[in-house]
C-alpha cells in the first residue's frame, strides 16, 4: 500500500515522520512524503492508495482533494 503524505511549507509537520516512515514500512506500508507544489506529478506517478493532506482551503488543498475524488482515491485531512 502507498501513502502520500503532502506537506505545506511548515516544517513542524516532519517531526517524527522518520520515525512513522520506518514503523509503516514493517507493515508494508510506503510512505512517500512531498511537497504541495509538485502533487499532480507525484500522485500521477506514485499512484497511491491514500493521499494526506494539511489543509482544505479553496486555493491550495481543495484542488488535490477534486483530483483524489475523480481518480477514487481515499483522502485524509490532517492538520
Amino acid at each position: 500500500m502507498r501513502v502520500i503524505w503532502i506537506l505545506d511549507n511548515k516544517y513542524r509537520e516532519l517531526y517524527g515522520l522518520y520515525d512513522l516512515k520506518k514503523k509503516l514500512k514493517e507493515s508494508n506500508i510506503d510512505l512517500i512524503i512531498i511537497n504541495k507544489f509538485n502533487w499532480k506529478a507525484s500522485i500521477q506517478f506514485f499512484s497511491p492508495n491514500i493521499v494526506i493532506i494539511p489543509n482544505i482551503k479553496k486555493e491550495s488543498c481543495l484542488p488535490i482533494l477534486d483530483y483524489c475524488d475523480s481518480e477514487e482515491i481515499k483522502v485524509v485531512l490532517h492538520s
